[in-house]
C-alpha cells in the first residue's frame, strides 16, 4: 500500500518543523505568548481537526514547542546560573570551577603567550561568600602560566568577565555566535598570578577520559615527526579536528579549494573509528550486528575528545540510529536518519543553529542524500557494458575497468553532491564560490580517508608497538605533504575560487572608501573610476582574519594595485 512521501519519512518533516520553530524562537524572543497560541491551535487540530489536517497540525504543534523551548534556553537561564547573574554587563568576578577542556597556548602578534581553555563554573563569590552557580566560560590566562592545569582540576580565579568581541568589519568571522553555539557566553580574562589550583573535581571522569584520549592521539600521531610539525599538525586535524598545528598558509590553500571540511570531524572519521572497533569485535567471535551497540561508548568518547562540535554530534547520533536499525533488522531511511540527528541536536542546544559548522554539516549531508545516488547512477550508466552482452562474454580488461569506473563515479558523485550542498552556506557565510572544489574533493577525499585510517591505526598501535606507529606516521606524512602540494597547486587555478558580494552591497557601484579595523594598521579599500585599490594591507594575521573576508564581502576578486606606506610587518606583512 502506497502512502504519501512525508508519512514514509515521519521524522524528517517533524525535524524541519523543529528547526523552523527554533529559528523563529531565537529571533523573536519577546513573544512567547504567540508560540503558546501556536501550540494550542496545533494540539487542537491534531486531535479533533479534519483527518487531512492532523499531520500538518502536528507539525505546527512541534514548531510552537521548539520555538518556546529555544527562547527559554537562550533568553531565560536558571536564576543561579552565571549568565543570569552576570547579565549583559559582565564585570570583575571571582569564580571557582573545574577545567573542562585541554588548555591550549595562543601566541599573539607581539610574541606574548596566553592560555585558553574552558572553565565549568560551580561557585561565584557574592555578597554572602561563595555561592552556587552554573555555566561554562572561555578562560583566558594572560600571560600563560608556567604549569598548565589539567582537565578536571579545580581552580579559583579572579578576573574580568566580558562578552566576546563582535565582528568589527563586514565579512569577519562571528566568534560570538560560534562561542554561544558551544555554550560559552563569556570570556573570563585572568592574569596568571590570579589563577589558583585547588585539587580535583569529583565525578568528571568522562571529561578526564576524553581529554586523556585527545592527548594520547596528539602524541601518537606526532611520533617520529618531531622535525615535521606541518605533517603532524595536518594528521591531527584530519583525525580529530585539532587545527592548532595547521599554519595559516595551509589553511588558505584548503579554504581556497573548498576542502577545509577535512578538518571537521564528520561521518568519515566516525566510520573509520567504528570500523576498527567492529573489526576488533569480530576478532572476539561476537556477532557484529548483535553487539555493535557495545562500541558506541568508545565512539562517543572519541567524539568528546574531538570537542563534540556539531558535525561530530550529528555523525554520532546517525551512527547510533544506524546501529539501532541494524540490531532490530529494520532499514533506516536516510531522511529519517538525518531528521533524528537534527532533532537530537536541537534538543541538546538550540543555539547551535547559528553556528556555521552546524549549517554546513546538515546541508552537505542533505546534498549527499538527495543528489549522490542519482548522480552516481547516471555516471555508472555511461561506463556500463552493453546490457545485451552476456557477462561471460565481457572481456576481463573491461570488467576490471568497470570496477575502477564504479569507484571513480562514486567519488565524483559524492564530491559534486557535497559541493552543491555547501553552495548556499558558502555564499551566505563566506561570500565565496569554489568551483575547483569539484576536482579538489575527488583527489582529497580518498587521500584524507587513507590518512584518517593510518592515523587511527597509529593511535591504537602506539601504546603497544611504537615502532609500527612511527612507520604509520611516516607514511602519513608523505600523504599529507602530497595532499598539501596538490591543493596548493589547485588553489592557484584561474577561476578556481571567486568572491561573491553580499546582497546588501550587491548593487552598490558608487565610489567607496572603507577602512578595515585591525590591530597595528589601517588597511584602506578605495573603489572609484581608477579601479579598486588597497592601501596598507596589514599583517598576515590581519589579512587572514579581517582584510580577506572584507574583500570577499564586497565581491572583490582582483585589485588594480596595492599601496604600501611603510615596510613594517604589522602594516604590510601580507603583501
Amino acid at each position: 500500500m502506497k502512502t504519501n512521501w512525508p508519512m514514509r519519512r515521519p521524522l524528517f518533516p517533524v525535524a524541519v518543523a523543529g528547526l523552523v520553530g527554533t529559528v523563529v524562537g531565537l529571533g523573536w524572543e519577546k513573544n512567547p505568548w504567540i508560540w503558546l497560541g501556536v501550540v494550542g491551535v496545533g494540539s487542537v487540530f491534531s486531535w479533533w481537526g479534519p483527518k487531512n489536517w492532523r499531520t500538518p497540525a502536528t507539525w505546527l504543534f512541534v514548531l510552537g514547542v521548539f520555538a518556546i523551548y529555544a527562547g527559554a534556553r537562550a533568553y531565560a537561564p536558571p536564576r543561579e546560573s552565571l549568565r543570569a547573574r552576570a547579565g549583559q554587563e559582565g564585570g570583575t568576578v571571582r569564580v571557582e570551577g573545574w577545567i573542562a577542556e585541554l588548555p591550549t597556548e595562543r601566541i599573539w602578534q607581539n610574541g606574548g603567550k596566553a592560555m585558553e581553555t574552558e572553565l565549568e563554573a560551580t561557585s561565584l563569590f557574592g555578597q554572602t561568600g561563595w555561592e552556587r552557580t552554573s555555566g561554562r566560560v572561555l578562560l583566558r590566562v594572560d600571560p600563560s602560566p608556567e604549569k598548565m592545569p589539567k582537565v578536571g582540576e579545580v581552580v579559583r580565579v579572579a578576573g574580568y568577565l566580558a562578552f566576546p568581541d563582535r565582528p568589527m568589519n563586514p565579512g569577519e568571522f562571528d566568534r560570538v555566535r560560534h562561542l554561544q553555539s558551544r555554550g560559552l557566553d563569556y570570556i573570563l580574562k585572568v592574569r596568571s598570578e590570579n589563577l589558583e589550583c585547588s585539587g580535583e573535581e569529583k565525578g568528571v571522569w568522562l571529561a578526564k577520559m576524553a581529554a586523556g584520549l585527545r592527548e594520547h592521539m596528539l602524541k601518537a600521531t606526532s611520533l617520529g615527526l618531531t622535525e615535521d610539525p606541518e605533517a603532524s599538525g595536518l594528521i591531527a586535524a584530519m583525525l580529530f579536528g585539532y587545527r592548532d598545528g595547521v599554519g595559516e598558509e595551509l589553511r588558505e590553500s584548503f579554504r581556497a579549494t573548498g576542502t577545509l571540511h577535512l578538518f571537521a570531524v564528520s561521518g568519515q572519521n566516525l566510520a573509520v573509528v567504528a570500523g576498527l572497533l567492529l573489526w576488533i569485535l569480530a576478532l572476539t567471535g561476537a556477532v557484529k550486528w548483535r553487539w555493535a551497540w557495545a562500541t558506541l561508548p568508545a565512539v562517543f568518547l572519541f567524539c568528546l575528545a574531538t570537542g563534540m562540535e556539531a558535525s561530530a554530534a550529528r555523525a554520532f547520533v546517525m551512527t547510533g540510529v544506524l546501529y539501532l536499525g541494524w540490531m532490530m533488522g529494520r532499514p533506516m531511511d536516510p531522511a529519517n536518519w538525518l531528521g533524528s540527528a537534527l532533532l537530537a541536536l536541537l534538543i541538546w542546544d538550540p543555539r547551535q543553529v547559528g553556528d556555521a559548522g552546524f549549517q554546513l554539516s546538515f546541508l552537505v549531508v542533505a546534498g549527499l542524500m538527495v543528489l549522490a545516488g542519482p548522480l552516481q547512477a547516471r555516471l555508472l550508466a555511461w561506463g556500463r557494458p552493453d546490457l545485451w552482452i552476456p557477462s561471460r562474454l565481457v572481456a576481463p580488461w573491461r570488467r576490471a575497468g568497470q570496477k575502477v569506473w564504479v569507484a571513480l563515479a562514486t567519488v565524483v558523485a559524492t564530491s559534486a553532491a557535497a559541493w552543491v550542498g555547501s553552495l548556499i552556506p558558502g555564499i551566505a557565510l563566506f561570500h565565496q564560490i569554489t568551483p575547483v572544489a569539484l576536482a579538489a574533493n575527488v583527489v582529497a577525499a580518498p587521500i584524507a580517508g587513507a590518512v584518517t585510517v593510518l592515523a587511527a591505526v597509529s593511535s591504537m598501535m602506539a601504546p603497544f608497538f611504537s615502532v609500527g606507529a612511527i612507520g604509520m606516521n611516516l607514511m602519513n606524512a608523505r600523504l599529507v605533504h602530497l595532499l598539501a602540494g596538490v591543493l596548493g597547486w589547485m588553489a592557484t587555478w584561474p577561476g578556481g575560487h571567486f568572491a561573491v558580494a553580499d546582497l546588501r552591497v550587491w548593487f552598490e557601484r558608487a565610489p567607496l572608501v572603507e577602512i578595515v579595523a585591525v590591530e597595528g594598521a589601517a588597511p584602506t579599500f578605495v573603489r572609484g573610476e581608477g579601479g579598486k585599490w588597497l592601501i596598507e594591507p596589514g599583517s598576515k594575521m590581519a589579512w587572514a582574519n579581517s582584510v580577506r573576508p572584507f574583500l570577499n564581502y564586497f565581491g572583490v576578486n582582483r585589485l588594480n594595485g596595492v599601496i604600501l606606506t611603510a615596510g613594517l610587518a604589522k602594516r604590510s606583512g601580507c603583501a
